[in-house]
């Protein structure tokens, strides 16, 4: 009331410089012009710039990861079908069998056939050490021709049939067009589980 009064006794030139005081001092003490506001929505752009990026990314990896789900799941697929082709026994005889009769289709001649012992299958898929290995040792002499042939004959057969670790060379006789191949004829058949150990049995 005292400061009212006060400037109520000011003569008017008076009031219009305690005015212009007062206007000066608000302006520079509160007055902002906006550059605030647009302080604010600058940071707010660059904001929402960085979660678009991180929006982005997410969209990215999660597309990634449901790829990388239906790759295994095909994976998964492609291996039940070929454990379908593979038996629970494939004996000894069977294999011998099958390679002979595609030999003698063929018309090569097997100088040589060797059964080898039972190997888990080398593959790093889920579910391939389930599988072993009927592996042989085969030498054979053709002419090219009856060779291709006898490959393509084992690749017809039902269970599956593979060749690994072979070479091929020419006969040693420049009167002689035939071939010799050596290497491996591999069969398949289903792991037998084993049963674990039987734990020790504590006397008392």
């Amino acid at each position: 009331m005292k400061l009212v009064k006060l400037i109520s006794q000011f003569s008017l030139f008076r009031v219009m410089i305690l005015a212009g005081v007062i206007g000066i001092g608000y302006f520079f003490m509160y007055y902002d012009g906006g550059a605030t506001l647009e302080a604010q929505i600058t940071t707010l752009k660059g904001d929402l710039s960085s979660e678009e990026v991180k929006k982005k990314d997410t969209e990215a990896t999660i597309k990634k990861e449901d790829e990388m789900q239906a790759n295994l799941a095909s994976i998964a697929r492609d291996l039940q079908v070929v454990k379908s082709k593979i038996p629970n026994e494939f004996k000894d005889t069977e294999m011998s069998t099958i390679i002979n009769r595609a030999s003698t289709r063929a018309g090569v001649s097997v100088s040589s056939l060797a059964r080898k012992g039972d190997a888990p299958a080398r593959s790093g898929l889920p579910g391939s050490e389930s599988v072993e290995e009927i592996v042989f040792d085969i030498s054979i002499n053709g002419s090219f021709n009856r060779l291709v042939q006898f490959v393509e004959l084992l690749s017809r057969e039902e269970k599956i049939i593979k060749l690994r670790d072979f070479t091929i060379e020419r006969s040693g006789s420049a009167t002689d067009s035939s071939i010799r191949f050596h290497g491996q004829v591999i069969g398949f058949r289903q792991a037998v589980d084993k049963a674990p150990p039987t734990p020790p049995q504590v006397t008392k």
